[in-house]
């Protein structure tokens, strides 16, 4: 019931991918670059094969790329602790140039920025496998690296409040999501998770006002339709929720969105009995 009722959060897109190889100059590694990104797509779209091609990448001497784009194949197959425990093993060998990429002869180190990245994707993966302690401490370490003001900084604070969430802990995630929309109010995503928070901590006002502000960006997304559902159960009004879970039902009958909506629109009726 816990993944339910924050259903909306796990919904929202998690930390994009890092590239391990930035900061290389382009002649220096144009071919391992491409392998890296098709690699990467791969793994996203079809993630057996990519994990195949990451495999025999890693025994042609591949390294940390080869090795994050299996666990990245791993994340996409559901094996979220196996891709967590992986890419905490490469933040730590990318720390100190461990199994990266030469550059004037010389292992590259990752920098704060990329080890940031990689720290955010395990903290994803643990929150995937329900592992909400190693998730916690994972995206701390992703925190005490992130260059302030960065989008990677932006990002992992709301995949923190993301774990909050799931932790229960909507006071902690609405702090951490305010920070986000102060220094980038267009982020949509940022802010439909805002109002989720603000409703949590029992801000009504402010959440519809967040709901209004990006109805038009968001109508196409399942989620906001479920958000708005649990906003308007919330106020009391249940023929608004219902119709907002119904619209998640007819939208995307097979998403988790969906299946949330419909355990919302089974309590209710029940109420009604």
């Amino acid at each position: 019931m816990k993944r339910l009722r924050t259903i909306t959060w796990l919904l929202m897109t998690a930390s994009p991918l890092v590239t391990l190889q930035a900061g290389i100059a382009a002649d220096d590694m144009t071919a391992a670059e491409e392998r890296y990104g098709n690699c990467l797509m791969t793994a996203s779209r079809s993630p057996d094969k990519g994990i195949n091609e990451a495999l025999v990448w890693q025994g042609e001497g591949g390294g940390a790329p080869a090795r994050h784009c299996e666990a990245v194949g791993l994340f996409n197959i559901g094996e979220y602790a196996e891709s967590a425990a992986r890419l905490e093993l490469i933040a730590e060998d990318m720390r100190y140039g461990r199994d990266m990429p030469l550059k004037d002869g010389k292992r590259v180190v990752g920098t704060a920025l990329m080890l940031a990245s990689i720290w955010t994707q395990a903290a994803n993966a643990w929150l995937m496998a329900d592992e909400i302690t190693r998730a916690e401490a994972a995206i701390d370490q992703a925190l005490s690296l992130a260059p302030r003001g960065t989008k990677v900084e932006r990002q992992a604070l709301t995949d923190r409040a993301r774990i909050a969430a799931a932790d229960g802990d909507f006071d902690l995630a609405y702090t951490d999501l305010k920070r986000v929309t102060v220094t980038d109010p267009g982020d949509t995503s940022a802010l439909l998770l805002l109002a989720s928070a603000a409703r949590q901590t029992e801000r009504l006002a402010e959440a519809e006002q967040l709901l209004e502000k990006i109805a038009t960006d968001r109508a196409s997304d399942p989620a906001y339709w479920l958000e708005l559902g649990n906003l308007k159960d919330a106020e009391g009004d249940t023929p608004a929720a219902r119709s907002a879970w119904l619209k998640v039902a007819q939208m995307a009958p097979d998403s988790g969105a969906a299946l949330a909506a419909q355990r919302n629109l089974e309590r209710i009726d029940l109420k009604k009995k």
